[in-house]
C-alpha cells in the first residue's frame, strides 16, 4: 500500500528524533511511517522537514515533488487543506484524519473534516469530544490509545 502523511508541525526532522527532545506528534510522524515502510508499504511524508530524501525507508518529499498515485493520505492534527482533501477524494484516495489534541474551537478553518473517511483518536475522551463538538458520527473513529516509543 502507498501511504502519504501530511503534517505542518514545526521542526520535524526524522534524523533528530533520538538526539534532541521532540513531542509526540513529531515522534509519531517519524516512527509510524518507518514502521509501515519496514512492513513493505511505500510511505511518503510531506512535512516541515521539506527535503526530498529517503530516511530509514521513508520517502520524505518537498511540496513540489510529484509521487505515483497513492492509496491513503493521513492528515495530522489541524492540517486539512480543503483543495487537497477533495483532490484525494476525487482520485479515490482514502483520507484519514489523525487527531493528537483535545478540541479547540480555533482548530479547524472550515468543514473539510466532514470529507474524511476515518479519524484516528488517541483516547475515548478525544473521540467523544470531537464527535460531540463537531457532530461527527462516532463510527468514523478508531481509537489507538497512547503508545510509548
Amino acid at each position: 500500500m502507498k501511504v502519504l502523511f501530511v503534517d505542518g508541525t514545526q521542526n520535524h526532522n526524522p534524523k533528530e528524533r533520538t538526539s534532541r527532545p521532540t513531542g509526540g506528534i513529531l515522534n509519531s510522524l517519524t516512527v509510524i511511517p518507518e514502521y509501515l515502510a519496514s512492513k513493505g508499504h511505500e510511505v511518503y511524508v510531506k512535512s516541515t522537514y521539506n527535503k526530498t530524501e529517503d530516511v530509514n525507508g521513508v520517502h520524505y518529499i518537498e511540496d513540489n515533488v510529484v509521487i505515483p498515485k497513492w492509496d491513503v493520505t493521513v492528515f495530522n492534527r489541524d492540517v486539512l487543506p480543503k483543495d487537497f482533501v477533495l483532490y484525494c477524494k476525487e482520485q479515490g484516495i482514502k483520507v484519514i484524519w489523525w487527531l493528537h489534541d483535545i478540541v479547540q474551537t480555533s482548530y479547524l478553518k472550515d468543514d473539510t473534516f466532514k470529507s474524511v473517511d476515518a479519524i484516528v483518536a488517541l483516547s475515548d475522551y478525544c473521540k467523544k469530544t470531537y464527535s460531540e463538538f463537531y457532530s461527527i458520527d462516532s463510527n468514523k473513529f478508531y481509537e489507538i490509545g497512547r503508545a510509548h516509543v
